[in-house]
């Protein structure tokens, strides 16, 4: 099994694949992450609502979305951390049950 990487990379003309389960995995928790619901127009589900973060400026309602993208998205299981909230600032650390790594992001409200 291989996936595009993403952030897309270039190999000798082609776009670069990856094969292992935990990059792939990296590769598409990436890629969910900076699509915001209803932005891929054959696909209006995917991605993270942002909206709702926005709007009520409750981090725990984000971080539980992200969650359940993730278990859509191959039934990858996330575990998520607020690192910290600050003036609108959030700072968020993501743990999958495949990977030994983490992805940080973060987001800004206003």
């Amino acid at each position: 099994m291989s996936d595009l990487s993403f952030p897309l990379r270039y190999k000798t003309g082609s776009v670069l694949l990856v094969e292992k389960v935990e990059d792939i995995t990296l590769s598409q928790g990436q890629h969910l992450l900076s699509t915001i619901t209803g932005e891929r127009l054959l696909n209006e589900n995917f991605g993270i609502p942002l909206d709702i973060f926005y709007h009520t400026g409750i981090p725990e309602i984000l971080t539980e979305r992200i969650r359940l993208a993730f278990k859509q998205l191959n039934n990858i299981q996330a575990t998520i951390k607020i690192k910290s909230y600050q003036q609108g600032k959030l700072s968020l650390e993501i743990s999958f049950n495949v990977l030994q790594q983490t992805l940080a992001v973060t987001f800004l409200n206003g």
